[in-house]
């Protein structure tokens, strides 16, 4: 009878897919971008691409966004939902990628902000439209209020991408590029994976080993660094050691330069020099009366 399954991946080594080359703005183009999404001008637009870039959310991620997920007052924002489309159903609401892919994060005061003004734009702008707009808690709609179909974001970095005269990216690009940045930043990769709603830290490391071999040079300079600074410190207070010892040395010679002073005033010395005689006479005095009584 066979027992085991020799089969499984307990007997069998599966060849490990190689890990696929993923999409990131350029620094210069990375910096080109966010500085144009800052001044468009559609609070729309502006809204969302800081989403991905700022917060390194995924397409669907964004679409299911509800203001109800957006803490003011914390400055943070919590996914909760996804929303995909399915040929022949449409839009659906679903549970997010991984359990990790549920979560809070942080995120910047220029995105908060950002958010905030858009806020104040959809409600006046619910109440020019009146009855004609849905009535929802949804971030980003259509113009009569249901919700944005998440293929629309796609069309609106295409279209920002055009104005600001930037090469081609993908809206996933953006994702990857938030990433990448918190890597090259120092950003602790178990924070990273989490912000970024990874199952575990290994996928986000197994992803973007490029970049965390960018960083490896980087904490070898810190290491460098850290252990500089130490030797550093040690010769600084070796140097304030010595220091001390001088202005102890300065205080004792002053304390003895006032005695001196003091007796030659007692003893009606006008120079050193007479006082210098006076205590070598008293020195020769003291040795004759040593051998005296030897």
């Amino acid at each position: 009878m066979i027992t085991d399954n020799y089969a499984s991946a307990d007997y069998i080594n599966f060849p490990k897919r190689p890990p696929h080359k993923i999409e990131c703005m350029s620094d210069e183009d990375a910096k080109r971008f966010y500085k144009f999404i800052l001044d468009y001008p559609d609070i729309r637009y502006k809204s969302a691409m800081l989403l991905f870039l700022l917060a390194g959310f995924r397409r669907g991620e964004v679409a299911g966004l509800e203001w109800k997920d957006i803490d003011f007052d914390k400055g943070e924002i919590t996914v909760s939902r996804s929303v995909t489309t399915v040929t022949g159903f449409g839009m659906i609401e679903k549970e997010p990628k991984t359990e990790m892919s549920k979560r809070t994060l942080a995120i910047p005061e220029v995105l908060l902000e950002t958010l905030k003004e858009y806020k104040e734009w959809q409600t006046k702008r619910r109440a020019e439209l009146g009855d004609y707009m849905e009535e929802n808690d949804y971030l980003f709609t259509q113009e009569n209020g249901k919700r944005l179909y998440p293929s629309t974001f796609t069309g609106w970095l295409n279209k920002m991408l055009r104005e600001a005269n930037i090469d081609h990216y993908s809206l996933h690009s953006l994702r990857h590029t938030n990433i990448t940045l918190q890597i090259a930043a120092g950003v602790p990769i178990v924070t990273v994976a989490a912000r970024a709603g990874h199952a575990r830290a290994s996928t986000t490391s197994d992803i973007y080993a490029y970049a965390l071999r960018s960083t490896d040079k980087m904490a070898a300079d810190k290491l460098g660094s850290i252990f500089s600074a130490q030797e550093k410190l040690a010769e600084t207070l070796k140097l304030s050691d010595q220091e001390t010892v001088s202005d102890t040395d300065e205080t004792d010679a002053v304390a003895e330069f006032k005695h001196i002073k003091a007796e030659m005033q007692r003893l009606g010395f006008e120079t050193l020099e007479e006082y210098e005689e006076y205590l070598d006479f008293l020195e020769m005095k003291r040795i004759k009366k040593r051998d005296f009584e030897m």
